[in-house]
């Protein structure tokens, strides 16, 4: 009888101890909540263990071990943990943050290049970006990427978004040539006077304007006179400089100097946005030869030498009264 009630005290001991192990197993995955946001990053190849010990020494879990065990249970469903980068909320439970982990919901970074930059500088911005990794090796020229907004996952090739940016490019090649009313008869050259009308405004609604007086200036052979190609052949590759532009500066020899060359300069000056592009390929119909900065952030636009340098003494007689 003695041994009877030994065995059962042994029997409801070990159901006891497994009702516990259950309990807190229950507890490890499916109670405990992180208590703060935090972003870790587990890179290709990192075994179960070590992503454990990293979200336990985080508190995103409360047990490595119970989370192991459930992550080689997840395999029987051929359920399985993805590298990358990963951001788990406050409040999250790690039962949670390891389906997080099998789907993949991993960090999603942007990189945003905006219109009028430089090849260079695109470049210089895409090998910054934190998280890309290699070096570019892409081949690119003034300017084949397409500026806009990219996502990319951390740990990813600075290369791929380099690809992707040309890919973009491309695609908007196809849909502005597809109509084409420049009467460029290239898409580079389409390129090169879209990166002239994306440094000379920012509003969308005056680009297509811009571009119709350039293309009414080589339709008639005159000088397309603009700031932007003098500041990009002096910057090296930059498209800017420290100081304004002199009359000294107009007068130096260089492919880019429009003043001094007839026609389009040899290469864009900047990465044109889609708008740009657009724009130049569907340019104003008008009469405008000259156009000049006004007060209101755009420009003022005449047919003649008369009229531009009327609307150029406004414009410096409001800068003169601002300046009292």
């Amino acid at each position: 009888m003695l041994k009877g009630k030994i065995f059962n005290f042994i029997i409801n001991a070990i159901l006891i101890f497994i009702l516990l192990g259950l309990g807190y197993v229950y507890y490890s995955l499916f109670i405990y909540k992180n208590k703060s946001e935090v972003t870790l990053y587990f890179p290709y190849g990192t075994s179960a263990k070590a992503i454990a010990s990293t979200m336990k020494k985080a508190d995103v879990i409360d047990n490595s071990t119970t989370f192991v065990m459930a992550t080689q249970f997840a395999k029987l469903f051929k359920k399985h943990i993805i590298s990358g980068e990963y951001q788990f909320e406050a409040g999250a439970t790690p039962h949670q943050s390891l389906k997080k982990l099998i789907k993949g919901e991993r960090v999603l970074r942007k990189l945003t290049a905006v219109e009028g930059l430089t090849v260079k500088t695109i470049l210089e911005l895409v090998s910054n970006a934190p998280g890309l990794t290699g070096e570019i090796t892409e081949s690119v020229h003034e300017c084949n990427l397409l500026p806009e907004t990219y996502s990319y996952y951390y740990g990813d090739k600075a290369n791929s978004v380099v690809h992707e940016m040309k890919a973009a490019f491309n695609k908007a090649a196809k849909e502005v040539m597809e109509n084409n009313l420049s009467g460029l008869k290239t898409f580079e050259e389409v390129v090169v006077l879209a990166s002239m009308v994306e440094k000379e405004t920012r509003l969308s609604e005056e680009r297509p304007k811009v571009a119709g007086v350039y293309l009414n200036r080589l339709k008639i052979g005159m000088p397309l006179q603009a700031d932007p190609t003098v500041i990009y052949g002096m910057s090296a590759g930059t498209g800017t400089i420290e100081r304004p532009l002199t009359r000294a500066d107009l007068k130096v020899d260089s492919p880019y100097n429009t003043y001094i060359r007839k026609g389009l300069p040899p290469t864009a000056i900047a990465c044109p946005g889609a708008s740009s592009l657009m724009a130049t390929a569907h340019p104003e119909n008008h009469e405008y030869l000259y156009f000049v900065a006004n007060a209101a952030g755009g420009h003022a636009f005449s047919k003649n030498l008369s009229e531009h340098n009327k609307n150029n003494a406004a414009r410096k007689a409001v800068e003169a009264a601002a300046k009292k």
